[in-house]
């Protein structure tokens, strides 16, 4: 660039850009520098106002200063939550699986869960969203999984009570609603037992599985160690497992 075009640029930038300029000499060219020097000259600026400019300059540095401090505490976050993951998967450990571990791995795998579920269904979740109008139990009982598990999961891993009450309520309500497909589901098979090659039925052993899953899970989430981290107790438990358990099946057959 020439001169002039240094100039006619520089004509067109506040003052407190101009004096960074030449504050900051090593980065800028001879004639660059030349043609800011000039342009300042040509503003005849008073003390006021090269100290409002300044006043703009230190601001403009602190912001940039906040935001590498931020950038850097979330790259601090990223890293120890990936330390923490990579610990957690460790098969080798020089310590027995601790309590915290434990936590961990359910945390992670219940996210994981989320997440496939979230992606596969989605397009299916946002088709309920937007007939919410016309069928809004139906609409609340399909996303309410989706809802109320990543909560669950967030307050659950920074050890808050509510985290186990909801996640408890999550376990309980798909316990509860996997049950009762499995019992339509064996009605179905011996209701149409002689029709199973022509109108197959979903297989049993998959829901099953689900069962024991989600029944395990609330298992691991009642014993005692894990329900002191949490402060929960026994009548916490229960009201938790039997109101969840109750409004789920009233909802299901009754609402």
């Amino acid at each position: 660039m020439e001169f002039q075009d240094f100039s006619e640029f520089y004509k067109t930038i506040s003052n407190s850009e101009l004096l960074e300029i030449l504050n900051n000499s090593d980065s800028y060219q001879p004639i660059a520098l030349e043609a800011a020097k000039r342009e300042l000259e040509n503003r005849r600026l008073t003390d006021d106002d090269i100290s409002e400019a300044k006043k703009v300059i230190l601001d403009n540095e602190k912001r940039k200063e906040e935001r590498s401090l931020a950038r850097k505490q979330i790259e601090q976050k990223i890293k120890l939550s990936g330390d923490i993951f990579i610990d957690t998967i460790n098969p080798i450990q020089s310590s027995p699986s601790s309590v915290e571990k434990k936590i961990r791995i359910v945390t992670i795998v219940f996210s994981i869960i989320f997440f496939v579920a979230l992606i596969k269904n989605f397009k299916y979740l946002v088709d309920y969203l937007n007939d919410f109008n016309r069928y809004p139990i139906l609409t609340t009982w399909t996303i309410f999984p989706f809802v109320i598990l990543p909560v669950a999961l967030i307050t659950f891993w920074k050890r808050k009570t509510i985290g186990w009450v909801l996640f408890v309520i999550y376990l309980t309500f798909s316990l509860v609603e996997t049950a009762i497909q499995l019992v339509q589901l064996i009605s179905l098979k011996n209701k149409f037992s002689g029709f199973e090659k022509l109108f197959p039925t979903p297989a049993v052993t998959p829901i099953l599985l689900e069962l024991l899953f989600f029944g395990g899970s609330i298992y691991f989430l009642c014993q005692a160690e894990i329900k002191d981290i949490y402060s929960i107790s026994k009548q916490t438990v229960a009201k938790a497992l039997v109101m969840t358990s109750i409004l789920t099946f009233l909802i299901y057959f009754f609402i």
